[in-house]
């Protein structure tokens, strides 16, 4: 994979490249670093402030060069943009929970998508403060709790979290997990990245009591795939 870059988007490539490069994934440890060590980055991924991808580029000079990009918040908005039903084009609310490295991406997504609303919940709500102007122009709300009532707003339409299943329980007074009440999904449409599905009638169906779709689901490896194909 490679990409052509004009001489006006890159400078001479200052790393000796072999032909046979042709990427490379980042973790989370090295997101940030990343980002001053390589010729080009991406403006989506300076506005999230990570990189997760590395590619050569080739400008019209011929010269080669490292691009880093953020393949996490393609991944995101596909999956949610698959999640809205054909009457919308945009959910006006919607939910992220937890305020993780990938909090970054699951807003910019959200944003890029048109939303007029992203409520956000951590359980700790200092790294939650820390992210509410994170991605300039995004109307970002904190929640205290994660019984949203009619005097926070309307409840979310989608949920999107990188809390691991294992974290979240639907049940009251679980030790070391994550309540999530039956408010939160008064109007679901649907709920996916981290939440995984759960045995209950709702993911075994599909539909939640009100016959609305309600997916359930990680962002599965094809989602990814296709943010990487992206880039």
């Amino acid at each position: 994979m490679q990409r052509v870059l004009t001489q006006s988007q890159s400078s001479e490539g200052s790393h000796p490249l072999s032909a046979q490069f042709s990427g490379v994934s980042v973790t989370i440890l090295l997101k940030r670093d990343m980002m001053s060590q390589l010729d080009v980055v991406a403006p989506e991924a300076k506005a999230i402030g990570a990189v997760n991808t590395v590619i050569p580029f080739t400008n019209t000079g011929g010269h080669r060069g490292l691009l880093g990009d953020n393949a996490d918040w393609i991944a995101i908005r596909n999956v949610v943009k698959a999640c809205l039903p054909p009457s919308l084009n945009k959910a006006d609310n919607l939910l992220v929970i937890s305020a993780g490295g990938t909090t970054h991406a699951e807003i910019y997504a959200l944003h890029n998508l048109g939303a007029s609303r992203i409520y956000l919940f951590n359980r700790t709500r200092r790294s939650a403060e820390e992210l509410v102007h994170v991605i300039p122009n995004a109307n970002v709300a904190l929640l205290d709790t994660l019984d949203v009532t009619s005097a926070q707003g309307p409840p979310p339409s989608i949920i999107v979290s990188t809390a691991p299943a294992s974290t979240t329980t639907t049940e009251e007074h679980v030790p070391d997990a994550l309540f999530l009440p039956s408010s939160l999904f008064t109007r679901m449409l649907a709920s996916s990245w981290g939440l995984q599905a759960r045995r209950d009638a709702a993911a075994e169906t599909g539909q939640d009591g009100g016959g609305r779709q309600v997916v359930l689901g990680y962002g599965d490896r094809g989602a990814s795939r296709a943010g990487l194909q992206a880039i």
